[in-house]
């Protein structure tokens, strides 16, 4: 029983040991930017201008990327819409997320990898103001239905395309699909949402 104890401890101590120099070779070395378009909360709006600033590194081994980001979009809604009279809804957001990319292994070590699969979370504070209408005889109003606004949670996947434009640059494009975590009744008819922009990465290791 003894020597069965001793070998669980060895073997315990060689994990932590073989987990903590794995987790040394996480590490920063990419900043960068991307605009693009997103989909509104809101069913009714159409795609929305969205630009992101972010940082990310290598995670593990060179095969696993992390990136944190963080953006901002305004669906521009300054007026009554026809469709949603007499009340029209203006969202606003704040977006936080948190992504693993696995980047498809290359021959070129100096080379970054084209082709990049990820997945995440993401974090969007949405904010709302009412119109009332019909246009353009209108005001605006703070008494909206309180569950339009504040925390909704979503799980991302997507690809990013990456382009070699100079050793430490690359031009990317970014195709991601939100996928609604929260259970919003209001939201329910648009769960999942689109986004597509273009980017530039700056690698400061390279």
């Amino acid at each position: 029983m003894l020597k069965l104890k001793i070998k669980f401890v060895f073997l315990l101590l060689l994990l932590l040991s073989s987990t903590k120099s794995s987790f040394s070779q996480t590490n920063i070395h990419s900043v960068g930017f991307d605009v693009g378009y997103i989909g509104s909360v809101d069913q009714y709006s159409d795609l929305v201008i969205f630009p992101e600033i972010f940082m990310g590194g290598d995670f593990i081994t060179s095969n696993f990327n992390w990136k944190a980001n963080i953006g901002y979009w305004d669906d521009g809604t300054n007026a009554p819409k026809y469709i949603q009279s007499p009340s029209t809804y203006a969202y606003s957001s704040f977006v936080i997320g948190a992504e693993l990319l696995f980047l498809f292994p290359v021959t070129n070590l100096y080379r970054p990898s084209p082709v990049r699969i990820l997945s995440g979370l993401s974090y969007h504070y949405v904010s709302v103001k009412e119109f009332i209408g019909p246009m353009p005889l209108y005001n605006y109003s703070n008494n909206y239905p309180k569950n339009l606004t504040g925390n909704l949670f979503y799980l991302n996947v997507g690809m990013e395309i990456h382009i070699l434009i100079q050793k430490s640059f690359t031009v990317f494009l970014k195709g991601i699909g939100y996928y609604l975590l929260n259970n919003r009744e209001v939201f329910k008819d648009n769960r999942w949402r689109l986004q597509l922009s273009l980017g530039l990465n700056y690698n400061f290791k390279l």
